[in-house]
């Protein structure tokens, strides 16, 4: 079997999932408090399902493809989800990794969203090659404030195959990654990662 048939995102329980953009967002919502979260108070139950219906709108901006999306929530008492992750398979024909490289780095901020700290790093992880761009995005809206959002894409061009794996993440709490590239990066590898703000387990402990 190919690495692109084998491949597991694994992904600590607090991401919930959005699914694929083919329900009705409201009815995905519905599920996600009957099954996680029951017995949350109305006023916590409709800031929550406020927050998870915007990120399930970031998830529906990103390019098409085979696209399953989760929002963060770590507390549903706190009435918001901290951040969308987002991932799908696409096809990378001969060019597509030299096209997107030269892309990203021609990213630059415009009249409507200034892009502070742009970063665009050519790595690699186990399934192939790996272009990473992490920036932090301020709308510039007049008369209109918005929170900054951090994002980060890791795009994974598979060694024995075509196919090509991007993985998203954004968020508008600036102090949520200590290293949100690092964090998409290794996702992308395969590990089983607690969610942001949790302490990892240390090494031959439970």
């Amino acid at each position: 079997m190919t690495a692109v048939e084998t491949f597991t995102l694994s992904l600590a329980p607090q991401w919930w999932p959005l699914g694929d953009g083919s329900d009705p967002i409201d009815a995905v919502i519905d599920v996600l408090i009957e099954r996680l979260a029951p017995e949350l108070a109305p006023a916590e139950e409709r800031g929550l399902r406020a927050s998870l219906a915007v990120h399930a709108e970031w998830a529906r901006t990103l390019a098409p493809g085979q696209r399953r999306s989760y929002a963060l929530v770590r507390d549903p008492e706190t009435a918001r989800a901290d951040a969308l992750l987002s991932w799908r398979y696409g096809e990378a024909p001969e060019g597509a990794y030299e096209h997107m490289l030269a892309s990203a780095r021609a990213q630059t901020s415009t009249d409507t969203v200034e892009l502070v700290d742009p970063s665009v790093v050519e790595t690699r992880v186990p399934l192939g090659r790996a272009i990473v761009v992490h920036d932090v995005a301020y709308a510039r809206t007049p008369g209109v404030q918005r929170p900054a959002r951090e994002r980060c894409i890791v795009a994974v061009f598979f060694d024995d195959s075509d196919a090509l794996l991007e993985l998203t993440v954004s968020t508008i709490d600036l102090a949520l990654f200590d290293d949100l590239p690092e964090y998409v990066l290794r996702l992308a590898a395969g590990e089983e990662l607690t969610a942001p703000g949790y302490p990892e387990p240390v090494e031959g402990t439970s």
